[in-house]
């Protein structure tokens, strides 16, 4: 089920104060297609990210209801390329549903 633009933008809107200036501090495999980040000033929450194709979703849940489960080859190479990474900025990109 694809997001529509305006649910996209609102959760945006929601998720990015909070995300924002923090830097990744440890990075999870929930499933194959399900990874969760915890953050440098929010210890409570994880950013959740869904790639499902038939649910994506962006959102925070709380750290002690997400746990480390699935290793794959995609999740080795992303914990290399941004481990201790700094969020900088989250916003749509253009006029897309590309966060």
């Amino acid at each position: 089920m694809a997001l529509s633009y305006c649910f996209i933008q609102k959760m945006v809107q929601n998720i990015a104060p909070i995300v924002v200036q923090q830097r990744i501090e440890k990075m999870g495999q929930f499933s194959s297609t399900d990874f969760f980040f915890t953050l440098s000033k929010n210890r409570d929450q994880a950013l959740f990210i869904s790639l499902n194709p038939s649910a994506p979703f962006v959102g925070l849940f709380p750290k002690n209801q997400l746990s480390h489960q699935v290793v794959t080859p995609f999740f080795q190479s992303l914990r290399k390329e941004l481990d201790h990474a700094f969020i900088h900025d989250m916003k749509l990109l253009d006029d897309n549903r590309i966060i």
